[in-house]
Parts: structure tokens; C-alpha cells; sequence
């Protein structure tokens, strides 16, 4: 069954990177899928050409030019000659409903974030978001991935009828424990083996309030001076004035190493003995998933379906606190490092029993089918 997929981009973000984990994966499931993405191939669309999954991209410089590129659009979604047009973060969404009305094909939308962090939102974003729940009605089916986004959207207006939850899925064959890989990337980033580091692995955006996680990292080398905090992420490096300029006014700039964004995260993720993700809002963020994969325990705010992901493998505190994520990155820390390995892979167990990539990549290609056979 052919598919074609309409993204709002194909940047470095977790939305882009969980499309291409499972549009690979559901080939498996007689899914062949092809991905139109409003803006350009961004990260993740050489990526997905290189999976064999044909690419097009409209480089709309807005969501108001779509209208007139509509028959770009159509044309791209015709040619594919799919049986189900799915959306993919809302302008993708709203893209879809549009090009559906004249392809009349079914049409499903992917929502993939919470609306934790609304007020921090773009105008434009929030605009568009206000947009989807007006015509939330139209498409077939709305599949979010975490539960919590599905009743905040629902209570935002998101219509209720027709919608399900399939989380996020993880590659545990390629992210797993690696001593040699620990050993390889610490020497890489100049750390010694005795020190302890912490990690956060985020794109810069309000959302993700790195700020509550560097006023953390400076209460917790008061207790921990042999402690190394690696930010990873799009945006987080040293050309970076506004989290370059907060780094230094905390004293910390012995104990911080900024990497921007890294094509390579899964060969980093074995050097670190704890991952934080301090964000004011998430569905079902990729990274604890992605590190806890890799045998690591984890730190996450109580956000979208974060407690609901790290369960007891690790530590869940209030969002804007970061006393209690000093404390809680404390408590693993003071574990005994043969216990700290015990509690990662109670971590990677959990990723394995609950959201592996081809469990997730079944139930979403059951959906998919479904979708297509209503429509006969």
C-alpha cells in the first residue's frame, strides 16, 4: 500500500527524525511510503532518500503560499498514486486536508507535540494551531503520540471522534550499550573516565528550557565538582550569545562542553552516565527515549508522556524547578556505577518491552490499512 506524507519540514527535530525511524520500519508491514515536505529537505531528507524514500520538497517560504502551490502539491501526491495523503505536524496537517479535497484520497494527521508550551509558541505557530482545530472534524483519523497531547488538544478544540495514540518507537538494534563506543566518544569530548557526565540532548527553543537545566548543573557541581555537563543539540554551541552568556554568569564554563547539532548522537549517547531533559513542554520526546535505548538512566520533567516513558528507571520532577533536577541528576550520580548500569538497563528493557520501533511501526501500519479499506 502506498502512502504519501505531507510534512511541515524536514529539519533536525524529533517529529522529522520519528518519521524516518518509522516510515523505514513499516516497510516491513507492506507500508511504501513517499514524503512531501512544504519547506525543503532540511536533516532529514537526504536521510530519508538514502532509506529509499523518494523526497519532494515545495520550499514554501509560508503557510499562506500554499494556496498557490497547491498544484505542486497534488501533483506530487498524483504521481506517488498512494491510497492514504497522511499529515505530519500541523502545517503538514492542514496541507494535507487541502490537497485531499481535490486527490479525494483519506486523509490522517500526525500530531506531534503537546501544547505544554503554548504561550511560547510563534504567533504564526499558534495561529495555525487554532487553524487545525477548526477543521479538525475533516480528517479521518488524528494519531498523536502521547496521551496527554491527545486530551490537550481535545480540550483545545481538536475534535474527539476519530483519533488514537501511537508513541514514538526506538531502534534498540542500533541504539545500545557500547563500552568501547563510552570509551572512544569521552576521549573525544576530553573527559576523564573517573568524571561523571550529564547530558542534554535538545534543539535550542524555549520549550526545552535549558536555562532551568544550567542553573542546575551549578547547584550540582557544588556537591559534584568532577562533573561534566555536554549540551547537543541545534542551536547549543558557542555561537550561541544568549546560552554562552548564562553558561559564564554561572561560573561554569570548566565544567560545560556545547556540541550544536550532532548527526551522530547514538555513538555519543554510551559516554554519558546520565541524560536530562529539563523542557516546560513535550508529547514524547525522542531523547530520554533514544538514551535510555543506549542503557542510560534518565532525567525528565513531567511533561507529555514523560513519566509514562521513564517509569521507575530513572527520575521524573516538576518542569522550572532546578533544585529538584540537581537533586534528582544527585541521586543518580550517587549510585554505585554497578548499579547505575543495572538501573540503564532496566531503562533499555522498558524501551524494548514498550515502544521498539517495529511494535510501533505495526500498530501505526494497521491504521494506515484501515484507513484504505474504509475508503473501497
Amino acid at each position: 500500500m502506498r502512502v504519501s506524507f505531507v510534512a511541515s519540514g524536514l529539519d533536525s527535530g524529533g517529529a522529522e527524525f520519528a518519521l524516518l525511524r518509522l516510515l523505514t520500519a513499516m516497510r516491513r508491514y507492506d507500508v511504501d511510503a513517499m514524503v512531501v515536505s512544504l519547506r525543503s529537505q532540511g536533516v532529514v531528507g537526504p536521510q530519508l532518500r538514502e532509506a529509499s524514500i523518494p523526497v519532494a520538497c515545495l520550499d514554501l517560504p509560508a503557510l499562506g503560499a500554499l494556496i498557490s502551490a497547491s498544484p505542486a502539491l497534488n501533483e506530487q501526491i498524483r504521481a506517488w498514486t498512494p491510497a492514504v495523503l497522511h499529515g505530519w505536524m500541523y502545517h503538514g496537517n492542514l496541507a494535507a486536508s487541502w490537497a485531499g479535497l481535490s486527490v479525494k484520497l483519506p486523509v490522517l494527521w500526525g500530531i506531534r507535540q503537546s501544547l505544554d508550551a503554548m504561550a511560547r509558541e510563534k504567533w504564526l505557530t499558534r495561529c495555525v494551531i487554532k487553524l487545525g482545530a477548526r477543521f479538525s472534524a475533516r480528517p479521518r483519523l488524528i494519531v498523536y503520540n502521547s496521551a496527554l497531547a491527545r486530551r490537550q488538544h481535545e480540550t483545545y478544540g481538536y475534535a474527539s471522534e476519530h483519533a488514537a495514540v501511537v508513541p514514538n518507537g526506538f531502534d534498540t538494534e542500533e541504539l545500545c550499550p557500547d563500552p568501547d563506543l563510552r570509551c572512544t566518544a569521552r576521549r573525544e569530548l576530553q573527559v576523564d573516565e573517573s568524571a561523571a557526565v550529564v547530558a542534554m540532548v535538545a534543539r535550542f527553543h524555549p520549550a526545552k528550557d535549558y536555562p532551568t537545566f544550567l542553573r542546575a548543573a551549578a547547584l550540582s557541581i557544588r556537591v559534584r565538582p568532577n562533573t561534566m555537563f555536554v549540551l547537543v543539540g541545534n542551536g547549543v554551541d558557542e555561537s550561541n550569545r544568549e546560552l554562552a552568556s548564562l553558561v559564564a554568569q554561572l561560573g561554569l564554563s570548566s565544567w560545560v562542553r556545547m556540541l550544536g547539532r550532532r548527526d551522530d548522537v547514538a555513538r555519543l549517547l554510551p559516554a554519558f552516565d546520565v541524560v536530562c531533559l529539563t523542557s516546560i513542554g513535550e508529547s514524547f520526546p525522542n531523547a530520554l527515549g533514544e538514551a535510555m535505548s543506549c542503557g542510560v538512566p534518565c532525567v525528565g520533567t513531567a511533561v507529555g508522556d514523560v513519566a509514562e516513558l521513564i517509569g521507575d528507571t530513572g527520575e521524573v520532577v516538576p518542569p522550572g524547578d532546578p533544585e529538584a533536577v540537581a537533586a534528582a541528576i544527585g541521586r543518580l550520580l550517587s549510585l554505585e556505577p554497578t548499579a547505575r548500569r543495572a538501573l540503564g538497563a532496566q531503562a533499555r528493557q522498558r524501551i524494548i518491552d514498550r515502544f521498539s520501533i517495529g511494535e510501533v511501526a505495526r500498530r501505526y501500519a494497521d491504521l494506515l490499512h484501515s484507513a484504505a479499506e474504509q475508503n473501497h
